[in-house]
Protein backbone atom coordinates (compact mmCIF):
# COMPACT_ATOMS: atom_id res chain seq x y z
CA UNK A 1 0.00 0.00 0.00
CA UNK A 2 1.30 3.43 -0.94
CA UNK A 3 1.91 5.92 1.86
CA UNK A 4 -0.49 8.86 1.81
CA UNK A 5 1.58 11.13 4.08
CA UNK A 6 5.17 12.12 3.40
CA UNK A 7 7.83 13.62 5.62
CA UNK A 8 9.48 16.91 4.68
CA UNK A 9 12.60 14.98 3.62
CA UNK A 10 10.59 12.68 1.35
CA UNK A 11 8.94 15.69 -0.30
CA UNK A 12 12.34 17.33 -0.71
CA UNK A 13 13.68 14.18 -2.38
CA UNK A 14 10.71 13.99 -4.78
CA UNK A 15 10.95 17.67 -5.75
CA UNK A 16 14.76 17.73 -5.68
CA UNK A 17 14.86 20.69 -3.31
CA UNK A 18 16.29 21.22 0.18
CA UNK A 19 14.28 20.15 3.22
CA UNK A 20 14.39 23.72 4.54
CA UNK A 21 12.77 24.86 1.29
CA UNK A 22 9.87 22.48 1.99
CA UNK A 23 9.43 24.06 5.41
CA UNK A 24 9.51 27.50 3.77
CA UNK A 25 6.78 26.49 1.31
CA UNK A 26 4.66 25.30 4.24
CA UNK A 27 5.26 28.52 6.18
CA UNK A 28 4.27 30.66 3.16
CA UNK A 29 1.11 28.62 2.67
CA UNK A 30 2.16 27.24 -0.71
CA UNK A 31 2.17 23.67 0.58
CA UNK A 32 -0.47 22.25 2.92
CA UNK A 33 0.68 20.11 5.80
CA UNK A 34 -0.52 18.55 9.01
CA UNK A 35 1.22 17.64 12.22
CA UNK A 36 1.36 14.09 13.50
CA UNK A 37 2.67 14.46 17.01
CA UNK A 38 5.68 16.75 16.61
CA UNK A 39 6.29 15.73 13.01
CA UNK A 40 5.11 17.60 9.91
CA UNK A 41 3.49 15.46 7.21
CA UNK A 42 2.49 16.44 3.69
CA UNK A 43 -0.12 14.64 1.63
CA UNK A 44 1.27 12.83 -1.43
CA UNK A 45 -1.67 14.24 -3.40
CA UNK A 46 -0.56 17.78 -2.50
CA UNK A 47 2.87 17.13 -3.99
CA UNK A 48 1.96 15.11 -7.08
CA UNK A 49 -1.32 16.68 -8.26
CA UNK A 50 -1.21 17.05 -12.05
CA UNK A 51 -3.59 20.04 -11.93
CA UNK A 52 -1.34 22.47 -10.08
CA UNK A 53 0.34 20.60 -7.28
CA UNK A 54 3.49 22.11 -5.84
CA UNK A 55 5.65 20.13 -8.29
CA UNK A 56 4.22 22.14 -11.21
CA UNK A 57 4.93 25.47 -9.47
CA UNK A 58 8.67 24.92 -9.02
Amino acid sequence: MEKDLLSAQEVADILKIARNTVYGLIKRGELSSSKVGKQVRISRDEVERPDGGIATKL
